[in-house]
């Protein structure tokens, strides 16, 4: 079994102008594989910043984090690209293999194949040839779900993956992280919903950068 992932009393600081403010403050935790983790706490707990960390995409200000896979898929709340760049749901989608094929070299059979199971898993296979632009906030989260299946990462990181989408949708994402989770796959969540906090099997809440508490399920 993989090590697990090791925060060791991380901080981090926003910069802002010529004031500062600390987002994480002397974090130690670690992310056992193959379990799920509830991320929770109000906006601007330290929650984001805290995935952040764990993506590669911030960098502590001090301490260090050991057990980092390779490879790691971030799903974020919101989709980067505007609404004028007319990109397909399944193209979309297949930007998941990209970190293991490259821009330059053309999908596999097999990469074809993982695309398809990622859009199946996440209920998105009628909307393959639609446009980002046109798709509903819950067809959006869907899409970068199924992006982040594509990835097939040990680690997946998933930010307020049940903001403001339908209960067929919630159970959808529900069911992939309990088949990622059975996988072998280290999976943490931030989220607002306390269903999905409860089905986590460890509950970390974060209050000014800080874990106020853990609470593992039985």
């Amino acid at each position: 079994m993989r090590q697990p992932i090791l925060l060791t009393d991380v901080s981090h600081r926003y910069d802002g102008g010529r004031a500062s403010s600390l987002s994480l403050d002397r974090v130690s935790v670690d992310f056992p594989a193959g379990s799920v983790t509830a991320l929770v706490g109000a906006n601007g707990s330290g929650k984001s910043t805290l995935l952040g960390i764990l993506a590669g995409t911030l960098r502590p200000a001090h301490g260090r984090v050991t057990g980092m896979p390779r490879t790691v898929a971030l799903v974020p709340q919101h989709s980067a690209a505007p609404n004028l760049f007319p990109v397909t749901v399944r193209n979309t989608v297949a930007m998941g293999r990209w970190r293991d094929r490259g821009l330059l070299l053309p999908l596999t059979r097999r990469d074809q194949g993982i695309i398809d199971r990622a859009m199946e898993r996440a209920g998105v296979t009628d909307l393959s040839h639609r446009t980002l632009a046109g798709l509903s906030g819950g067809q959006r989260q869907r899409t970068l779900i199924a992006q982040g299946l594509a990835q097939q990462a040990p680690l997946l990181l998933l930010d307020e993956p049940l903001s403001a989408v339908d209960a067929a949708t919630a159970e959808l994402i529900t069911r992939a992280v309990a088949e990622e989770k059975d996988a072998g796959t280290t999976v943490v969540i931030a989220t607002h919903d306390p269903a999905q906090a409860a089905g986590a099997d460890r509950v970390l809440t974060l209050d000014h950068g800080r874990i106020t508490h853990g609470k593992t399920s039985s």
